[in-house]
Order: C-alpha cells, then sequence, then structure tokens
C-alpha cells in the first residue's frame, strides 16, 4: 500500500524497539522484543508516530477552531487537547515507549504475577489466562503451570454453556438465509468456477521463508528459494503444456493474468497450481499478481445476522472471501 500512499510514517521493525509481541494462545506464552539496532533511517516506534500525529492534529484543530467532533458512537471527542489525552497528561510521551510496554504488561488480565524487569531478563513468560481479548478469550480453557492449555475445557469438563444460540455445540442453523441457502446443515456443494470455466483450480498456502510480507522479498531469504514468485504445477499437467521446470507462464482466466515463473512438482496433484502467500506487486512484470485474477466472492451466509451467535466479532465471524476455487488456464509465455 505504500506504492500508492502520498506519505509513508515508516514504523520500526521488530528488532529496533522495545516492544510486547501480541498474544494468542498458539503458544502459551508471551515475548518481548528487544532492540538489536537502532531504527534505521526515518523509521520510529509506533508509538512516538502516533503520538506526533496527535501532537499536529492536536495543534491543527485549534487553528481552525475545530475543538470537539462527535464519534460514530455518539461520544464527544476533544481534538483540542487529543495529544493530551492519548498520553494521559503526558504520562506516556513520544519517547516512553518502553514505559507504556511495562505498564501494560502490568494491566494485562492474563499475565497476573509476571513483572517488567523479570520479563526483560527472560525475555518471555507463560500465560496465567486467556484474558479478556477476543484473540484468546474463544480458547474458553484456563492455562495451568507446567501443563499444557486444552481449548474448549471449560464446556467439556466445568460444563459452562457453549456461547451459541442453543448454549451447546451447535451444527444445525435454522437461521433464515442458511435455510433459504441450504446450508442449515454442512453441506458439500460444487465449485463455483471462479474466474471461469478453466480447467486448473489455483490455491494459496503459508511462506515458508517470510513472516507474511516481512522479508519476502529479502536478498537472503530469496536465495533459500528461487529468488523469484513461483507457481507450482503438477509434472502431468506441466508435460501437457509443454512447460519445463523454470519456464516462464502465463497464468490467466476472464478476470486477468500475470507473468510468474513454474516450478514443476510430483507433490502436485493434476488440475491444481498452488502460489505461495505474500509476494508483493513489484515482484512481477508490470505490477500484476496473482491477487489481480481472484475474484475472492463471498459466501452469502457469512452476511447472516440476528442469531444471537451469528454476528460479527473483533477477529471473529467477519465475512472472508474463500480463494480456494479460482479457475485458471496456464500456458508457456512467449517473450515480450
Amino acid at each position: 500500500t505504500a506504492l500508492w500512499s502520498d506519505y509513508v510514517l515508516p514504523a520500526a521493525g521488530w528488532y529496533e524497539k522495545r516492544d510486547v509481541r501480541y498474544g494468542t494462545l498458539y503458544v502459551p506464552f508471551v515475548h518481548l522484543t528487544a532492540p538489536a539496532v537502532s531504527p534505521l533511517y526515518e523509521s520510529k516506534p509506533e508509538w512516538e508516530i502516533f503520538c506526533r500525529l496527535a501532537r499536529a492534529v492536536e495543534e491543527r484543530a485549534r487553528q481552525r477552531g475545530l475543538s470537539t467532533f462527535t464519534d460514530r458512537r455518539g461520544q464527544k471527542r476533544h481534538l483540542d487537547r487529543l495529544y493530551q489525552e492519548m498520553t494521559l497528561g503526558g504520562r506516556y510521551p513520544e519517547g516512553e515507549h518502553e514505559g507504556l510496554a511495562r505498564d501494560l504488561v502490568g494491566l494485562s488480565t492474563n499475565l497476573a504475577g509476571v513483572r517488567w524487569e523479570e520479563l526483560k531478563a527472560r525475555g518471555f513468560a507463560r500465560f496465567t489466562g486467556v484474558g479478556v481479548s477476543p484473540i484468546s478469550v474463544g480458547s474458553a480453557c484456563d492455562i495451568p503451570p507446567k501443563q499444557a492449555a486444552v481449548s474448549f475445557s471449560w464446556h467439556t469438563e466445568k460444563k459452562q454453556p457453549w456461547p451459541t444460540l442453543t448454549r451447546r455445540m451447535q451444527s444445525y442453523l435454522d437461521q433464515e438465509l442458511y435455510l433459504e441457502l441450504g446450508e442449515a446443515l454442512p453441506t458439500y456443494k460444487e465449485s463455483p468456477k471462479v474466474g471461469g470455466n478453466f480447467p486448473l483450480v489455483m490455491t494459496g498456502g503459508h511462506a515458508r521463508w517470510s513472516i507474511h510480507a516481512a522479508w519476502r522479498d529479502d536478498a537472503w531469504m530469496l536465495r533459500l528459494q528461487r529468488g523469484v514468485p513461483l507457481i507450482y504445477l503438477s509434472t502431468a499437467d506441466a508435460r501437457a503444456r509443454g512447460i519445463a521446470d523454470g519456464d516462464e507462464v502465463e497464468v490467466k482466466n476472464e478476470i486477468d493474468s500475470f507473468r510468474i515463473r513454474a516450478k514443476v512438482s510430483p507433490a502436485v496433484r493434476p488440475g491444481q497450481v498452488i502460489i505461495y502467500h505474500a509476494w508483493e506487486s513489484y515482484q512481477f512484470k508490470g505490477g500484476k499478481l496473482f491477487q489481480n485474477l481472484m475474484p475472492s466472492p463471498l459466501n452469502p451466509i457469512e452476511l447472516a445476522g440476528g442469531y444471537y451467535h451469528l454476528r460479527p466479532m473483533f477477529t471473529c465471524l467477519n465475512p472472508g472471501q474463500s480463494d480456494r476455487d479460482t479457475r485458471v488456464e496456464v500456458v508457456k509465455a512467449h517473450s515480450s
């Protein structure tokens, strides 16, 4: 997105600041990052960026005589003291990034008894509970010391009701839209052939040599693979199309097309092509990448509501695209 921006505020990297990585119950530990190097060039910790923005907005609001506004919840907000409110009266100014992280740890409901100095020394601490964040509270379990956390044990062992309409683990949904579309129960439906009636299904996967887009274009990490974006084809599909390993190919459907290098693999089943995620647009010719031809339609049932637990929440039950039905054709690219 920075390529389309008029202004870019570069945030310091993970190893350029002291911070606490946000926690989920994928692992029962919180980790502290420490600066190995100073922030490069003009990059700054996020808190400093937020504070300086707030100070500038406050100053500009006073110049224009805009002291207050009403937010979407109907609450009155004060632009003329935005910086003071954000920093709690100056308690956490631009340079107090570590102090903010320290006090957040001290107030966290899933880190009871964890001391900041101990966390700094060890670099990690075990969660003491799931806390109140929607990211983790859905795990519905205790985190006993020196034992594995088992999701949903509040329901299975403590017999707490499930957070559904029936208060039980529920598969049948007699919501109006589910009934209308024949999905009151989990059911199989044929692929909608998104992108046109083409013979290959394009699926994705999680990149191995990056953390999402971070380091996806790093020269050292690219040396661990082939250095360029790749599409994986089965041996049979490549042979039928006259495509050899390493050839540049064109991937196309009724939506768009893009060019990429082929990696022929016997591990890919015939009729499938795979692109691992997080490649950047500037790594493709003309900036045209695989997302250009993935229309990613919503399943209409994801718009259903008014059924107790069928409601969007933070990180939960938000409509999401299903990138598993995109149809494409792959041909050997001609020089251009």
